[in-house]
């Protein structure tokens, strides 16, 4: 009998078998060395299934003449955090007791002439700074009067689009423009041309990574910032994909983040979430190890639920997820 046993622990072994099993932590994961054959079957169909797939967003840039048509154009209230120079060509209006309005263009020493008030400088100032110090200059002329101020058209700047882009080079765009507008211009990026890490670089320093997805989920881009003068914008390679594939709302490969802080939930968020056949109890990921692959299964209902966050992985390039 224990030689029995012994014959069957040795055999095992020998398949390279690993059992997991534990109550407190049930993510499960096994070395995949000499999978049965469903199992094989399964995992190859979803693997050839993944090379297939694009990277999603790259869509996005097939119709360029039609998204230069959608690009910020001109007749727009200040934005707050917009800085005044050299072209902008501003409204200024008076109301309550005496009604006036002024159209200026702040001159190439950055300097405006506003009629019987004089000549100011205001190149580098945002809306808010430059209200408040007009304000207290024309209460020297005005009483009870309100101000308002509107840019006509924003001056015309010079930026490079460098990297991975279809057409890199120098493009003059006016300064309510933004980074995804230059990216548009420049033909948008490769195919190995990054969406998610564009760097904004300012006076030799890295002011800001524009993440596009954003804009693909949202519509808007946090924190966006409005081009200056000889920018550079630096499209790099991708660096990181992972793939889901199976029983979620869009089949692609998508970016990571350069951080390494996205996780399984943020994926699944990207692909839409689940369709109504999903098994989320049984979610397969799919990872290289070394000179082997391992398969992670994950019940994504336990997160959902938040009794088991554990199980909401950090991910890693190249993992192939597998919604069944």
């Amino acid at each position: 009998m224990k030689r029995i046993i012994t014959v069957i622990i040795m055999g095992l072994v020998i398949w390279g078998v690993e059992i997991v099993s534990s109550q407190e932590n049930p993510v499960t994961r096994q070395d995949i060395t000499m999978p049965q054959k469903n199992q094989f079957t399964t995992n190859q169909s979803h693997q050839e299934k993944s090379t297939e797939l694009s990277v999603f967003g790259h869509n996005l840039f097939m119709r360029p003449e039609e998204l230069k048509k959608e690009m910020t154009g001109s007749g727009m209230m200040f934005p707050e955090n917009y800085e005044l120079g050299t072209g902008d060509r501003l409204a200024i209006y008076l109301l309550g007791k005496i009604q006036q309005n002024f159209e200026v263009i702040v001159n190439v020493e950055g300097k405006i002439y506003i009629p019987t008030v004089g000549v100011f400088y205001v190149a580098d100032l945002t809306i808010n700074e430059f209200q408040a110090f007009l304000e207290k200059r024309l209460s020297k002329y005005y009483d009870n009067f309100s101000l308002n101020l509107m840019l006509i058209e924003p001056k015309m700047i010079p930026v490079m689009v460098v990297g991975d882009v279809n057409r890199p080079g120098k493009y003059f765009l006016n300064a309510l423009n933004t980074v995804l507008d230059a990216v548009i211009l420049a033909g948008g990026p490769t195919n190995s041309g990054s969406l998610r890490n564009i760097q904004v670089h300012r006076k030799d320093k890295l002011i800001k990574i524009v993440d596009l997805y954003q804009f693909l989920m949202k519509g808007k881009i946090q924190d966006e910032i409005f081009l200056q003068q000889y920018d550079r914008i630096v499209v790099p390679l991708i660096e990181d994909i992972v793939t889901i594939t199976g029983e979620v709302k869009r089949q692609a490969k998508f970016e990571l983040k350069m951080d390494g802080s996205e996780k399984l939930s943020d994926l699944v968020y990207l692909a839409g979430g689940f369709t109504e056949w999903a098994k989320k109890d049984k979610i397969a990921i799919l990872r290289k190890a070394e000179d082997k692959e391992i398969r992670i299964t994950v019940n994504y209902d336990k997160i959902l639920s938040g009794k088991d966050m554990s199980q909401n992985l950090l991910l890693k390039k190249r993992d192939v997820i597998i919604v069944p």
